[in-house]
């Protein structure tokens, strides 16, 4: 079963931060990992829907499209840049 603090604090931190990072905590279900500063996530995949065919464009008009697109967790990141492993991941 997927930890449901892990998801909320993902989903927190994936919407980006505009100050200084603070410290916390993260209960993986497999242990408690501290001084957890931010998410380094691994290049993943997208996919662009209504991109192609490629449409002419003319001059005033735009061309609108939906991309979706995942990763996954590689590591966590200490409030110092450094990285801090879990073979939990």
């Amino acid at each position: 079963m997927i930890n449901k603090k892990l998801i909320g604090a993902a989903f927190a931190l994936s919407l980006g931060f505009t100050g200084a990072a603070h410290a916390f905590s993260v209960d993986t279900g497999f242990g408690t990992i501290n001084n957890v500063g931010g998410f380094d996530w691994a290049p993943g995949s997208a996919l662009g829907v209504g991109s192609l065919p490629l449409p002419l464009v003319t001059s005033g008009n735009e061309t609108h499209f939906t991309v979706y697109s995942q990763a996954s967790l590689s590591s966590y990141l200490d409030t110092g840049n450094g990285t801090i492993s879990d073979s939990n991941l």
